[in-house]
This record gives C-alpha cells, sequence and structure tokens, in this order.
C-alpha cells in the first residue's frame, strides 16, 4: 500500500485508496469518541501518517514485537484526554 499511496503514476488510485482508508478511520474514530474512548478532535489524517510505520516494520517476531509496542504508544495518545480515560502515572498507579 505504501508504494500505490507514494507513487507519482498512480495518482488516482491512490486517491480512491487513500479516501476509502481515510473514511475507515474517521468512523472508527468518531465511533470511539463518541464512546468515550479517545479524546475529542483526533485528525484521520493524523492518524494514518502516525501508522506508517505498520508497513515499514520488518517481519517476524522483533517486527511483531516492535508493532505492539508502538500501537501502545499511538492507542496511549489516542486515550490521553478522553472523558473518563483515568490517568496512570509512569508507576502505573491510576488517579
Amino acid at each position: 500500500m505504501s508504494d500505490v499511496l507514494h507513487s507519482p503514476a498512480d495518482d488516482g488510485l491512490a486517491g480512491e485508496i487513500y479516501e476509502a482508508v481515510i473514511g475507515a478511520v474517521t468512523m472508527l474514530l468518531r465511533a470511539c469518541e463518541q464512546d468515550g474512548s479517545i479524546r475529542p478532535g483526533v485528525d484521520p489524517d493524523d492518524v494514518l501518517l502516525m501508522l506508517g510505520f505498520l508497513w515499514r516494520t520488518g517481519p517476524g517476531e522483533e517486527g511483531e514485537a516492535r508493532v505492539a509496542r508502538l500501537l501502545d504508544l499511538v492507542i496511549d495518545g489516542l486515550r490521553l484526554g478522553a472523558p473518563g480515560t483515568p490517568v496512570v502515572d509512569p508507576e502505573g498507579a491510576e488517579s
């Protein structure tokens, strides 16, 4: 997907794919906002850009472990400031 999104020869196809992906990300973000699991106002284009690491991470156990760590960072960032989401300090205590 990365090659398609970055290829100038495939601008039409990339636009179609991008719009479909952004539409899906937008629906997911809005649903999560409504149930209070993420903070409001998250830009779907920003989320897609942040998730660019998914197709750049190597295969195998090391790659899977890296993806899990990076996804945790992204999800924690989306949750920060969400209504009803407890704040957890570095030692793991909720406040």
